[in-house]
C-alpha cells in the first residue's frame, strides 16, 4: 500500500523513516478560508516484542513539526498541503496488539501565534505593523489592501491578546483574508520549506476589468481544474457529484451610526453594493430584495466605510457549491483560494467559483477531496 504523499518531521524537515511510513494508513488535511489548517496522520499499530511499533516514537512526539507534501509519484504535481506542530495524540490499544492505532493531530503554525497574550500599543502604518508581526514568526509577508495608520493621539491601535487574535481582528476590520501557503523542494530526503503569510483581499479586486464580479476577479487559469459533470460530450467527468444553492436573503447595503464622545453628536454613514458588477450574470442586488446590515464599530468616516465595504464583500458570496472528487478523476490537487470552473451543472451554476474549503483524505487507495465553493453571481440564465 503506497500513499501518494510524503511526510517530513522536525524543524529540519527530515523524511519520515520507511519503518514509520510503513505503518501510516491515512493522512487527513482540513483546509478552510481564513482558518488554520488542521491535519492528522493515522498509523496502524501492533506490538513488536513488548513495545508498540508506533506509539511513543520520537518522530510523532508532542509539538514535533510535521510537513505533508501530496502528489508525490503522480502526474498532478507536488503540493505542500500543511506544516505545523503536533498538538494532540490519540491512540487505541487492543489486547494482543493487533488492531491498535495511533493518530498525530496537527495545526498549522498560526497555533504558535495564539499561545501568548500581549499587551501593546502600536503606531505607524497598519500594513507595516502586520508585516512586522508576521516576520517575527519567520513567515514571508505578502500584505496588500491594508490602509490606515495608528498614532499616539487620534488613531490608537491597541493589542490585548495573542498575536493571532490581533491579526484576525485587523483582517476583519480591513476586509482581508489571512492564510498561509507553502513551497517545498525535496533534496536528499529533506524538505526545504518556505512559508508565506498572505494578508490581503482574496480573490483580488479587479474593478471593471472583464471577468470582475462584485469587484473580484473570478478568472480561472487556462490549465486550472474544471469540475465537469457528464454533459453528453466526449469530455470525461472530473467529479463524482456536485451540489449548488443560492441564498438570496443577504445584505446589499450597509449603514453605521456613530456617537461623538466629546460633543454627543451622531453621524450616519451608508454604503451600497457596487452597482457595476453585471459581467457574466446577475449578482445578489439583481434579485429584488433589499437588506441593510449594521456594520460593527464606531470611528472616523474612513473606518466606517472600510468596515461596511468589507461586510458587503463578504455578504456578496451568495452562491455556494460542493463537490466530491479525487486526483485520479480531476488530475489536480485543489486548495482554498483557487478559482475553478464548473461545467454541466446547468446554466445557473456552471460558472467560476472560488474554492472555500477542502478536506483531503489520502490513503493507499486514492487521494480524495471533498470541496466547498463560493461565487457572487449566477449564470446569465438566472
Amino acid at each position: 500500500m503506497t500513499l501518494e504523499a510524503m511526510v517530513f518531521y522536525g524543524n529540519g524537515n527530515a523524511e519520515l523513516p520507511a519503518d514509520a511510513m510503513g505503518w501510516l494508513i491515512e493522512i487527513r488535511v482540513e483546509q478552510e478560508l481564513n482558518k488554520p489548517t488542521r491535519f492528522a496522520l493515522r498509523f496502524e499499530d501492533d506490538l513488536c516484542g513488548e513495545a508498540p511499533a508506533m506509539a511513543g516514537r520520537s518522530e510523532i512526539a508532542p509539538n514535533t513539526m510535521i510537513t505533508v507534501v501530496a502528489g508525490t509519484g503522480t502526474n498532478v504535481g507536488q503540493v505542500c498541503l500543511a506544516r505545523g506542530p503536533i498538538v494532540r495524540i490519540r491512540s487505541s490499544n487492543q489486547f494482543g496488539g493487533s488492531g491498535s492505532w495511533v493518530e498525530a493531530h496537527c495545526e498549522t503554525r498560526q497555533v504558535e501565534m495564539d499561545r501568548l497574550p500581549v499587551q501593546a500599543k502600536w503606531t505607524g502604518p497598519h500594513d507595516g505593523i502586520v508585516k512586522g508581526l508576521l516576520a517575527q514568526y519567520q513567515f514571508t509577508p505578502d500584505v496588500a489592501d491594508v490602509t490606515g495608520s495608528a498614532d499616539e493621539q487620534d488613531h490608537q491601535l491597541n493589542q490585548s491578546g495573542t498575536d493571532f487574535a490581533f491579526l484576525n481582528k485587523m483582517a476583519t476590520d480591513h476586509g482581508v483574508d489571512f492564510w498561509l501557503t507553502y513551497e517545498a523542494s525535496i533534496v536528499a530526503g529533506t524538505a526545504v520549506v518556505s512559508e508565506t503569510a498572505h494578508f490581503k483581499i482574496s480573490p483580488p479586486l479587479a474593478g471593471a476589468l472583464p471577468g470582475a464580479i462584485g469587484g473580484f476577479s473570478l478568472l480561472p487559469t487556462e490549465d486550472g481544474p474544471v469540475f465537469r459533470l457528464t454533459t453528453g460530450s466526449d469530455a470525461c467527468p472530473t467529479v463524482n457529484s456536485f451540489n449548488g444553492e443560492a441564498d438570496l436573503e443577504r445584505p446589499t447595503s450597509a449603514q453605521t451610526g456613530a456617537v461623538d464622545p466629546a460633543g454627543g453628536g451622531t453621524s450616519d454613514q451608508g454604503t451600497e453594493a457596487d452597482p457595476d458588477t453585471q459581467e457574466d450574470g446577475p449578482t445578489l442586488s439583481d434579485f429584488g430584495a433589499t437588506r441593510t446590515l449594521q456594520a460593527p464599530g464606531p470611528g472616523p468616516t474612513e473606518d466606517q466605510i472600510r468596515r461596511q465595504e468589507a461586510a458587503l464583500r463578504a455578504a456578496a458570496w451568495f452562491v455556494e457549491g460542493s463537490a466530491s472528487t479525487s486526483t485520479e478523476l480531476l488530475h489536480h490537487i485543489v486548495i482554498p483560494h483557487q478559482i475553478i470552473r464548473v461545467e454541466g451543472a446547468g446554466p445557473q451554476l456552471s460558472i467560476p467559483y472560488q474554492v472555500k474549503q477542502v478536506t483531503h483524505v489520502i490513503n493507499g487507495v486514492a487521494h480524495m477531496m471533498d470541496i466547498k465553493l463560493r461565487s457572487n453571481f449566477m449564470g446569465a440564465a438566472a
